[in-house]
């Protein structure tokens, strides 16, 4: 009989361990897919310059383009999320621009005084985790893109 319960505490054990293990590999997965939208969100936004701003001297990043193109990129990841169904993905954007002005860039992780935009993406939906002592229901990633220029600093 001890044998039995030992087994059967070992076997107990091992599957937790395996559903823990694959709940964690899909968590990850879902980091990396949220991370790489992150980055292309930032990139393309902050390569939406307004061109009549250009064409005067200014660096400004124009705000609904950029708008429209991190919405997009928020679709697109709940739409390449097929196993996670229900999951909602937001997005949080800052642009520094020579029209916003640079106050606070240093939070985000950059410096100096050239258009950045921060996105930051957060998903939300059912517990990724089937263990009743994990819980996770946000995953947030954040990715910056600032424009390397070739103005001469003072």
């Amino acid at each position: 009989m001890k044998i039995l319960i030992v087994f059967l505490g070992i076997l107990l054990i091992n599957v937790s361990f395996l559903a823990f293990d694959s709940d964690m590999d899909r968590y990850e997965k879902l980091q990396v897919v949220l991370k790489a939208a992150a980055e292309e969100a930032a990139a393309g936004a902050a390569l939406c310059q307004d061109e009549a701003q250009y064409g005067k001297g200014f660096l400004v990043i124009d705000s609904r383009a950029a708008e429209e193109y991190a919405a997009f990129a928020a679709a697109d990841v709940e739409r390449r999320l097929p196993e996670l169904m229900g999951t909602k993905v937001n997005y949080e954007m800052k642009i520094f621009d020579d029209a916003k002005g640079y106050d606070g860039i240093e939070n985000c992780g950059v410096s100096g005084e050239s258009p950045a935009v921060w996105i930051r993406l957060t998903a939300t939906g059912k517990d990724l985790f089937r263990l009743p002592f994990v819980s996770q229901t946000v995953t947030k990633r954040s990715a910056v893109y600032q424009w390397d220029t070739w103005k001469k600093r003072l």
